[in-house]
């Protein structure tokens, strides 16, 4: 029986979209700043401090259960090299997280780098670190394909199926658009039989991998994971260097938290005991920042607001 690609691919996409509304739903209490309670043994900790908590953000990328149990490790870590308290907020969205700052109920938060060139241009948040990802401050965004097809160029992709995450993604779409663009690739939507949004980019190398598309935009960590289906994928497209994900603190933080703070973040990935918080928080370390670090994504931006317009 011949099979409808055409009904199966709609099915896909409906599937995530409920997925991701069924997990929305289910977290939907979790949205007061949380202490995290040690679950590890640091070495040369300190006593907690008795002060007002900082207030740490995050937006959430996955559940708020899987999102708010990632960052808790962090926190504590904080807490206990620093004595200063830390609470851990998620943020439903990019938008409530600056809200936060806005109203003086942040104190500070791990974004992307797009979200803090946005956030940069509304509050006077400052760039104090940078993380780091297999050994980088940067990554890069591809475009793939299956080996199994025929398509060996960008330019092969015309009158095809691709897949992006999100326009709110640098990785996921702001640099790769760009990209399409010094291509003479400008409007993808007559450019391509298809335009699919995914969410993520794993979501997007799924697509891919089952034929629901024929292109698509995925991370440099994507395929760095260790999946025997990535072997049936191919690269036809890179980007230039991306910079990672920034913490970014609010004007007028106290000097001394700041610096302990800072003291504290530059040793993960550097000590025997915070070897299992990398894993867990997914990042390998951190380097210090400013705000020039982001000038690249600036620049991308003024690309695509002319393209789009």
């Amino acid at each position: 029986m011949k099979r409808n690609i055409y009904l199966e691919s709609n099915i896909y996409f409906l599937l995530l979209i409920i997925t991701s509304i069924i997990i929305n739903g289910c977290n939907k209490k979790i949205t007061e700043p949380v202490t995290p309670t040690p679950s590890v043994t640091y070495t040369d900790t300190v006593p907690l401090m008795n002060i007002p908590p900082i207030i740490f953000g995050f937006v959430n990328t996955e559940s708020k259960l899987i999102t708010l149990e990632r960052w808790q490790h962090l926190g504590e870590y904080l807490m206990a090299k620093t004595g200063i308290p830390i609470e851990i907020k998620i943020f439903n969205n990019d938008t409530d997280l600056l809200n936060g700052f806005s109203q003086q109920t942040l104190d500070m938060a791990f974004v992307n780098g797009l979200l803090y060139v946005k956030a940069r241009e509304k509050e006077e948040v400052i760039p104090v670190l940078r993380s780091i990802e297999d050994g980088s401050p940067f990554t890069k965004s591809y475009i793939i394909v299956r080996k199994d097809s025929n398509l060996k160029t960008i330019e092969d992709l015309k009158h095809r199926k691709i897949s992006f995450t999100d326009k709110s993604s640098a990785v996921g779409y702001l640099f790769p658009r760009v990209m399409l663009a010094k291509k003479s690739i400008t409007d993808i939507n007559t450019y391509f039989s298809e335009v699919k949004f995914t969410g993520d980019d794993f979501s997007s190398f799924l697509a891919v991998y089952n034929g629901y598309v024929d292109g698509g935009i995925v991370s440099q960590s994507v395929m760095r994971k260790k999946d025997d289906r990535l072997k049936e994928m191919k690269i036809i497209g890179e980007t230039e260097a991306i910079p990672l994900g920034t913490v970014i603190i609010r004007p007028g933080m106290e000097k001394e938290y700041i610096n302990k703070l800072n003291k504290a973040f530059l040793q993960i990935g550097k000590t025997i005991d915070t070897r299992d918080l990398t894993k867990t928080i997914k990042i390998d370390g951190y380097v210090e920042s400013t705000d020039s670090d982001y000038d690249g994504i600036r620049e991308n931006i003024k690309i695509l607001n002319k393209i789009e317009k």
